[in-house]
């Protein structure tokens, strides 16, 4: 598990070993916002309009508008003229040759925010603040691996909970790298040895976004390492 991350402004470049993920404060006062919200697609905007509260408008703001940021920061470009398209599996990619070359993946949970990136390697990232009312047993049995459904089933209270949502987020983890998303995951394998049923390998490296968070990334291929950041405005 991981729990270092260095304080950084911009990213360095990537190489084809290494993968970047970045923790992101969601916090932004108004005219913070108004500066992600400007360099938004269209789509992203509607999007962002159509959250019923606006706290959770905000955060989708800043979490998107970061993600550009850190995108144009690696590609030198600017962020407002970036074209995030699906491929076929519905994950978001960069339009033209850039997106062959820098794979991404972003998830956002109360006020924090990963945003994970890879040198032509598929990559997913996931974060869970800890604590929201589940039945984790019942989750559990369905969609984790036997021995992860044992080790919870001798816990109780917080132990418990806080052993379910890493699971978790190394079952997102993932499902995002692999496109597939949760309902393409095999159900009761889990992603404990990073398999799936078609036989790709996808490593996982559960992380400590902070108090109150679990976090993972999970991407293709073997000898990769991670490094992690905090990013500051």
């Amino acid at each position: 598990m991981t729990s270092s991350w260095q304080n950084a402004k911009s990213p360095a470049p990537l190489s084809a070993a290494v993968i970047h993920v970045w923790r992101v404060s969601l916090a932004a006062d108004e005219k913070q916002g108004a500066g992600f919200l400007a360099i938004l697609s269209a789509d992203e905007r509607k999007r962002a309009a159509g959250f019923k509260f606006e706290v959770d408008r905000q955060r989708f703001v800043v979490a998107h508008g970061v993600l550009r940021l850190l995108l144009a920061a690696y590609l030198r470009e600017l962020p407002e003229r970036l074209v995030l398209v699906p491929d076929s599996r519905g994950k978001p990619r960069l339009a033209g040759p850039s997106g062959d070359s820098i794979r991404f993946n972003l998830s956002h949970s109360g006020e924090m925010a990963l945003c994970a990136f890879a040198q032509g390697l598929e990559v997913g990232v996931d974060i869970e603040q800890i604590g929201r009312d589940v039945d984790e047993l019942d989750i559990a049995r369905r969609m984790f691996a036997p021995n992860e459904v044992r080790q919870l089933e001798t816990m109780q209270g917080d132990e418990r909970t806080t052993a379910f949502f890493q699971s978790w987020t190394r079952l997102e983890a993932v499902a995002k790298a692999s496109g597939r998303g949760l309902g393409g995951m095999p159900l009761g394998k889990g992603a404990a040895k990073g398999g799936s049923d078609d036989g790709a390998v996808w490593p996982i490296v559960s992380l400590q976004p902070g108090s109150g968070y679990a976090g993972a990334v999970a991407a293709e291929g073997t000898g990769w390492k991670i490094q992690c950041f905090d990013w500051s405005r």
